[in-house]
């Protein structure tokens, strides 16, 4: 699979800007000295940039604490979001968090400085301009419990740490496809992957969860204490009402697991149809057990899927083979001219399912967007070739439309302990550009309006806007809550955060606005 997403030398972040260091410690300036003060209060640090914007002193060293700044903000997934935020508070418990927010929230010009929480930092949210930066990379530690199947995580933990103390446990939990990617904000706003069909949403399997307030209270949320209403909140909600310290999740049995994936050589528009057609026909029946990611690259005269199947149901524990399972079976077999690879077979769960989409899930720059789709129809699907194969960005760019079915619990479950509307979508359709460091600004510009056209075609033939959790086109704007779901939203807004701390994330809005 190699030949189809090509790989290059890793490509390193863009030189530092004097011009926006220099914005960014004038922004901060009124607060410095407050900043400062909360420096010597914390267990962690204060990072702030230069006062004079230049890196490199009268003698041409970099001062440690610049050098710092700089380490924390170039952390994102894609290095085009590595901004320039006015401060970075590097916090090494939650009671740093609390005396934080505290005194964000005692400022009298708060919004000027509004706060932003940076988990795993995959999200275009995390390391904002103008903004103050509570950067939680030090609270990772993960503890897994046998006996009760959970595992608990801090708010900065990644997925892959999760992985690797799962390692040999037999188990797993429900979360998203890159080791990379922060739990906390793929919790917040729902979160899909392998087991969702048996397990639901990863923001259904969470247990209880520690929050701090936008008062600075530290809380432990669970759905039979005075907090439901804020645990409610959190699973799908978004960054609306706290910062979360600690996740406790359900894990669940892994031990028999297949999964894998199949280039497909399908040159022609027909045949890209016939294989795309074949491909919906297989999601319409797919078990609880199993799992799908349909990748179309741009550009390219190849249809890859990702299948797997984890349980341990008889179809699974007595297969010898990737053959005796019809859903896996089905979806390496779709019509194409001939089969580039396949790798389908029986694997272990952490070691080789969980991060099988990681080698195509590099570092770099990018922008994505998506929608939530309730009929994966000939009329979407047509509009995947056509965005695929004949309407495309241009030079300098590597875009690629991916399919993730969404089915069994995740669709199954009422919502009534969530925040998330599209609970009955068949698939999410992720649109991505990657771009080369050297790209012109026209071709940015012409991978962004590629990535545009094809989502306004999608909601206009009846999708709705999901905003991929790392990026959109203005990830505050969330537009699918029901009414009911919206006006609990609001209350619980109000509610713990009746001030309005926490407005940079804030996606509680009107479907007018």
């Amino acid at each position: 699979m190699g030949a189809i997403f090509s790989k290059k030398e890793p490509i390193g972040v863009k030189p530092r800007d004097p011009e926006r260091v220099l914005a960014a410690s004038q922004h901060v300036e009124p607060i410095r000295k407050n900043l400062i003060e909360l420096g010597s209060k914390i267990q962690g640090q204060v990072l702030l940039p230069s006062a004079s914007g230049n890196d490199d002193g009268d003698s041409g060293s970099v001062l440690a604490e610049e050098e710092a700044y700089h380490k924390q903000r170039e952390r994102p997934f894609y290095m085009n979001d590595c901004n320039y935020p006015s401060a970075i508070v590097l916090v090494e418990s939650p009671q740093d968090i609390a005396e934080a927010v505290q005194l964000m929230s005692s400022l009298e010009d708060k919004h000027k400085y509004p706060l932003c929480i940076a988990g795993g930092c995959h999200s275009h949210y995390c390391m904002v301009e103008k903004s103050i930066v509570l950067d939680m990379e030090k609270l990772n530690m993960v503890t897994v419990d046998k006996d009760a199947k959970t595992i608990t995580m801090q708010g900065g933990a990644k997925i892959g740490m999760a992985h690797a103390a799962l390692k040999g446990t037999g188990f797993g939990f429900m979360t998203g496809t890159n080791g990379d990617t922060g739990v906390s904000g793929l919790t917040l706003v729902g979160g899909a992957g392998w087991l969702g069909g048996q397990a639901g949403y990863a923001c259904d399997t969470v247990l209880s969860a520690k929050v701090v307030t936008a008062t600075g209270e530290i809380v432990t949320v669970t759905d039979t204490n005075e907090y439901k209403d804020l645990l409610r909140a959190l699973r799908g909600g978004g960054g609306n009402f706290g910062v979360v310290t600690e996740w406790t999740f359900q894990l669940f049995d892994v031990t028999n697991a297949f999964g894998g994936g199949v280039v497909h050589f399908a040159p022609t528009m027909a045949r890209l149809k016939l294989v795309l057609d074949n491909a919906a026909k297989v999601l319409e029946d797919i078990p609880d057990e199993g799992g799908a990611v349909l990748a179309l690259p741009g550009g390219a005269p190849v249809f890859v899927t990702f299948g797997t199947m984890i349980g341990s149901i008889d179809q699974i524990v007595n297969a010898k083979s990737y053959t005796d399972i019809p859903f896996l079976a089905n979806l390496s077999n779709l019509g194409a001219f001939f089969r580039m690879s396949n790798d389908l077979g029986r694997k272990d769960y952490i070691n080789e399912i969980a991060p099988m989409l990681e080698p195509f899930q590099q570092r770099t720059y990018a922008f994505s967007v998506a929608a939530m789709v309730y009929s994966f129809d000939d009329a979407i699907r047509d509009t995947l070739i056509h965005f695929a194969r004949v309407d495309l960005p241009g030079k300098n760019s590597k875009p690629v439309i991916l399919v993730q079915s969404l089915h069994g619990k995740m669709r199954r479950n009422d919502g009534s302990k969530s925040s998330m509307r599209h609970r009955k979508a068949k698939v999410w359709i992720i649109i991505e550009g990657a771009y080369e460091p050297n790209a012109t600004e026209e071709e940015i510009q012409n991978i962004k309006d590629w990535m545009m056209r094809a989502k306004k075609r999608i909601i206009e033939l009846g999708g709705e806007d999901g905003p991929h959790n790392f990026c959109d086109t203005d990830g505050r704007r969330i537009k699918f809550f029901t009414d009911e779901q919206r006006t609990f939203l609001q209350d619980t807004k109000k509610k713990y955060d009746p001030t309005n701390c926490f407005t940079l994330n804030q996606n509680i809005r009107e479907h007018t606005e």
